[in-house]
């Protein structure tokens, strides 16, 4: 929604939806420190690592509920910045 608000292309929302992807495509242990530390800040980070350990140590590990917690805050502050972005452009 937020991205839609932004681009006035499609190609530039592929661009964009590309790049908030990169955890995925890469683990972040075997990321140099300082791409690591920025991934950290990332959504995808959080939810990726909380698959795993759901995977890995069940679900009510630790990570697994923090990973929820910063996705849905990201989640959430994404829609309020939407929504602001949407009744700026009427």
């Amino acid at each position: 929604l937020l991205i839609s608000a932004v681009c006035e292309h499609e190609i530039e929302v592929i661009e964009l939806v590309l790049g908030s992807v990169f955890p995925i495509l890469l683990s972040s242990e075997g990321m140099p420190h300082v791409m690591r530390v920025i991934s950290n800040f990332t959504p995808l980070t959080h939810s990726v690592e909380a698959m795993r350990c759901i995977a890995s140590k069940g679900r009510f590990h630790f990570k697994v509920w923090f990973g929820f917690v910063i996705v849905s805050s990201w989640s959430a502050g994404f829609f309020i910045i939407a929504a602001a972005l949407f009744a700026l452009r009427k």
